[in-house]
């Protein structure tokens, strides 16, 4: 498999467009919590399902247990969210991406819950591509080194420095360009650039950068 979406159980409307994915033919599914139940409402058959469930009523519960492909059902009391669950499974089976959903809109000590495990699995897993997706942004981050982004229907692009400063950012083909300029932590200033060219590039050689697209609707 090429890609892993795990929809995750916040307010539907802010998922990302799924369906678009499962046409891709190279993407496989798990659902966490009442992100199995997003899933199958949308045709979409999950690998996995994988949570405590306490989100879906007893009905909504026997329907996707059955339509699933495979379900692993916790306990209410444990030391990892629903989405982090669904993150370890997704890194087992050694996708070039892992796109999370379902997370952005609703509780924010979720939200915050799942950038901070993105950010770990992304440096213990660099050969994987991680992001988190809703429907007017795309989330990830960067290690050190070059690095091609293509463009694409996000208007606007942001890059914050997430566990140091750093020295040295260099962006090409975007509409503000920078030579070895600083990106400090407590710095908002690479907010809101946009890309110009076909591919724009990022370089820096220190750190880790959280890169934001983001769109106006």
């Amino acid at each position: 498999m090429t890609k892993v979406v795990i929809c995750a159980g916040g307010p539907a409307d802010e998922l990302t467009d799924i369906i678009r994915y499962s046409k891709q033919g190279d993407a496989v599914f798990i659902g966490a919590d009442r992100g199995a139940l997003y899933c199958i409402e949308r045709a979409i058959t999950p690998k996995l399902i994988i949570g405590d469930f306490d989100s879906l009523t007893e009905s909504e519960w026997q329907w996707v247990s059955v339509v699933a492909s495979k379900v692993e059902r916790f306990e209410d009391e444990k030391n990892e969210t629903d989405t982090e669950l669904a993150l370890m499974r997704a890194v087992e089976w050694q996708p070039k991406e892992i796109i999370i959903t379902g997370v952005t809109g609703g509780r924010l000590d979720h939200y915050e819950s799942v950038i901070r495990v993105m950010y770990r699995l992304q440096k213990q897993y660099p050969h994987i591509a991680f992001c988190i997706e809703n429907k007017m942004n795309r989330i990830a981050f960067l290690a050190p080194g070059s690095h091609a982004i293509k463009k694409h229907h996000f208007k606007y692009l942001s890059l914050f420095a997430y566990e140091a400063d750093i020295e040295d950012m260099t962006i090409r083909g975007v509409k503000y360009e920078t030579t070895n300029e600083p990106l400090l932590l407590t710095s908002s200033r690479f907010t809101s650039n946009e890309i110009i060219k076909e591919t724009a590039v990022i370089q820096f050689s220190t750190g880790m950068v959280m890169v934001i697209h983001s769109d106006e609707k």
